[in-house]
């Protein structure tokens, strides 16, 4: 988590917590977290809970390490995090910036689905897109630039990656429809004519959708190679503003597994994306982002697989 305290910023965004645990959430990780938030234990932390349990388990030689202190509260965390660390830059800093010349503009203005099934292709989609209802959306392998507006999944709505030439699927079919490296996306949220907007997958959504595989798109980008949402860094935040935010709650059935880079981003996972009720959720997903927060009384599994995450472009002394 890349936020690095700013005392003077509002409350709620000096990075006191970067990492939050809101409510009773059960948080797995098998790769260690790194929180470059400076914030001190007696200011909040730059870990901390708001809830009255929650719990943060790292396997094997995984640890937690924060810049500043924790505030633990009812969060029981194990083993206990490293503080003290020195911050850590952001490893996806130098990637080349997606460049939309040439790329086709599948939709000029704000793409509205509702009650709406459509095969959507890669391309620019001005104004975001947005699913109502009980729309669906198939995915075919590319890149999407939300160019303003962002990308809002209503509650009942569903959105599928599918291999080039698969024209439906189901929460039951998708992951033989949608085998490793045929149908990978990558959703770039980014501003336009109109500001950037979040990236919102409302509770009772589906989302089922493989991070990019260049292999699978004529021209792919290999240097994009694992990454799944991408939030420009541009507008930075400031004392007077914050990025729009990642918001993924799911509920209906959440599929997802990559890298979600969102250097100037809050992102939320909450909800029933995990399921509420307590059932768990495993995701083999990789956080490169401004803060997080984990909400509700969800249960994650968080697994660490290198092939599948995207690759540092900016390297140094790792311990």
């Amino acid at each position: 988590e890349l936020d690095p305290y700013n005392a003077s910023w509002p409350n709620g965004r000096r990075g006191c917590p970067s990492v939050l645990l809101s409510g009773g959430p059960t948080v797995t990780f098998e790769g260690s977290v790194q929180v470059n938030s400076a914030c001190p234990a007696a200011n909040g932390g730059a870990l901390a809970t708001n809830g009255n349990a929650a719990n943060l388990t790292l396997i094997g030689s995984a640890r937690l390490r924060t810049v500043g202190g924790y505030s633990p509260s009812a969060l029981t965390i194990n083993p206990a995090p490293v503080t003290g660390v020195l911050p850590v830059k952001d490893p996806m800093a130098g990637l080349t910036p997606i460049s939309t010349t040439g790329m086709p503009v599948r939709s000029p203005a704000r793409l509205v689905l509702s009650n709406t099934t459509l095969t959507l292709q890669p391309g620019v989609y001005v104004g975001g897109i947005q699913l109502r209802n009980s729309s669906v959306a198939y995915l075919r392998p590319g890149i999407y630039v939300m160019q303003g507006g962002g990308l809002d999944v209503g509650s009942q709505a569903k959105v599928f990656s599918v291999g080039p030439s698969t024209v439906s699927t189901s929460t039951a079919t998708w992951a033989s429809d949608c085998a490793a490296g045929s149908c990978g996306v990558l959703i770039y949220n980014t501003t336009g004519s109109t500001a950037m907007g979040p990236v919102t997958v409302a509770a009772g959504a589906t989302l089922m959708v493989r991070a990019y595989d260049p292999a699978a798109q004529a021209g792919g980008v290999s240097e994009y190679e694992n990454l799944l949402i991408w939030q420009d860094a541009a507008p930075v935040p400031t004392s007077g503003y914050a990025q729009p935010e990642i918001a993924l709650n799911g509920g209906g059935a959440i599929n997802i597994s990559g890298t979600l880079y969102a250097p100037s981003a809050k992102v939320t996972m909450g909800g029933n994306s995990g399921g509420s009720g307590g059932i768990s959720l495993s995701l083999t997903l990789q956080f490169i982002t401004w803060d997080l927060e984990f909400r509700g009384n969800a249960n994650f599994y968080f697994y660490f697989r290198d092939d599948e995450f995207a690759r540092p472009t900016n390297y140094g002394l790792v311990e």
